[in-house]
């Protein structure tokens, strides 16, 4: 079985469509969270993942907006465009059933232990956390029965990386497929193949036309261009 590891979409619908287009053949799709967020396109990724994916939990973004109603980046009037441009687009259902998932998992088929920022119930969502950097790898394999787990699975830094702890005692494999949605002006959607029938995690990406992405906030009227700014200097993860 092959199964599409995504997360990280950020409300990016030509982002999340180029990888559906390039993963046709995969058996199924999960998903770790942060649907929404400032891609100008929240229904039609949420309804799609709602859709399309075997297996979806919440991340920090999708916490703070659909269940706290706060923005959730470093700026202020951002913050605001990303509150109000999610509220409009959704309708009750589907703010419903983004609040009713969990942000931790553990599934049976792939053997695999999923959360959005930490494989801790408490702080998986990563309202409070900044996530599992490559380094820490190990540590989680550590804490993690790798009788019952193959695979750990885990979002929110953005980051793409991939571990076979088995070298290290653990015999799992820590996975973070990248963002699909982020940053936009790269025009690259990251993500990860799981070949259960083999044991093998490729790390993936595909392009998409990021014209569109510019287009849709324009058209939403965004008050900050800070995929302009990201090009000038560098900047926090948003």
């Amino acid at each position: 079985m092959k199964y599409v590891v995504m997360s990280d979409v950020h409300a990016n619908w030509p982002a999340l469509q180029s990888v559906y287009s390039a993963t046709s053949d995969a058996d199924g799709y999960i998903f770790l969270g942060d649907l929404i967020g400032l891609g100008g396109f929240p229904e039609e990724v949420v309804k799609s993942i709602k859709s399309e994916s075997d297996h979806a939990i919440k991340g920090n973004h999708d916490v703070s907006v659909i269940e706290n109603k706060k923005g959730h980046v470093n700026s202020q009037e951002l913050s605001e465009f990303e509150l109000q441009t999610t509220q409009d687009a959704l309708d009750e259902e589907d703010k419903e059933w983004v609040s009713n998932l969990d942000a931790y998992e553990e599934m049976e088929s792939p053997s695999a232990l999923i959360a959005h920022a930490e494989p801790y119930p408490e702080s998986a969502s990563g309202v409070q956390s900044a996530g599992v950097k490559k380094g820490n790898y190990t540590k989680v394999a550590s804490n993690v029965d790798s009788d019952e787990y193959d695979y750990v699975l885990l979002g929110h830094t953005h980051d793409q990386a991939k571990l076979d702890c088995s070298d290290f005692g653990h015999d799992l494999t820590v996975v973070n497929p990248g963002s699909v949605g982020q940053p936009i002006n790269s025009g690259v959607a990251h993500y990860a193949i799981i070949d259960t029938d083999t044991g093998q995690v490729s790390l993936e990406q595909s392009s998409y036309d990021k014209e569109k992405v510019f287009s849709r906030l324009e058209s939403l009227n965004v008050p900050i261009k800070w995929w302009e700014r990201s090009n000038r200097r560098r900047r926090r993860r948003i």
